[in-house]
């Protein structure tokens, strides 16, 4: 047997949940993993047939036959399989996106990456050529846009 948990809502107001719109609206979400006693039975083999193709009653037979008379109709085929044309399509795209996405993230942090490399074997070398620490600093100020306190991390 199915379990089901039952979700009701109306239209309320959100400051003050006190009124109503009065507008006789309801909203009933059914979750077939949940658990209610209060589901008319009729819901329940609705939910069923949804949930895993059983036919309980007069009304899930029903239900099947209209589902398999669907899959039989040419333009209700050619309907699906545009959307899941499109679906696939949307997929596509966002994969082609991400991997677009990715290639300019990567690019940008080896970018980044080497010039970090390249500011530290210049240091390295100026260091080596015992030129003073003050005129490194500024040298890579001028020449990388370093603030003094990012120029100064280097010579650490």
């Amino acid at each position: 047997m199915i379990i089901i948990k039952i979700y009701t809502f109306e239209n309320r107001c959100i400051q003050d949940n006190t009124i109503s719109l009065n507008d006789e609206t309801v909203k009933i979400f059914l979750n077939t993993k949940g658990t209610e006693d209060d589901i008319s039975e009729e819901v329940i083999n609705m939910l069923e047939y949804i949930d895993n193709g059983e036919i309980n009653d007069e009304y899930t037979r029903q239900l099947d036959e209209a589902v398999g008379k669907a899959k039989k109709n040419p333009y209700v085929e050619l309907e699906y399989m545009s959307y899941n044309a499109a679906i696939s399509d949307a997929r596509r795209e966002g994969k082609l996106e991400g991997i677009k996405e990715g290639k300019e993230e990567g690019i940008k942090e080896g970018i980044e990456t080497e010039r970090k490399e390249g500011i530290k074997a210049l240091v390295k070398n100026l260091k080596e050529l015992e030129i003073d620490t003050e005129v490194i600093v500024d040298r890579l100020q001028k020449t990388y846009g370093l603030s003094e306190e990012e120029a100064s991390e280097y010579i650490k």
